[in-house]
């Protein structure tokens, strides 16, 4: 069955909750561009090297089917959003 996805206009993601679906994240900047999603074993600590205000969202990722899903559910809500990283 298909699901509904949440996309927004710029003017339209202000007025809203973001990221759309829970997750073990770390929000920084959601107007930024850029999203890192951590490997099991990498912690946000591990990003010493990253200029961490430079980013929008950073996470985990616990299971591959739902850690993939809710990564692109969070994504596509978020027009600012332009690159992801995965470490």
């Amino acid at each position: 069955m298909p699901y509904k996805t949440e996309r927004y206009t710029a003017g339209e993601f202000a007025s809203r909750v973001w990221p759309v679906q829970p997750g073990s994240y770390k929000v920084f900047s959601p107007n930024k561009s850029i999203a890192v999603a951590l490997l099991e074993g990498v912690s946000l600590p591990d990003l010493s090297g990253i200029d961490l205000p430079a980013l929008a969202i950073a996470g985990t990722i616990t299971t591959e089917n739902l850690g993939v899903e809710h990564i692109v559910k969070n994504l596509i809500a978020n027009p600012h959003l332009r690159h992801l990283i995965r470490f």
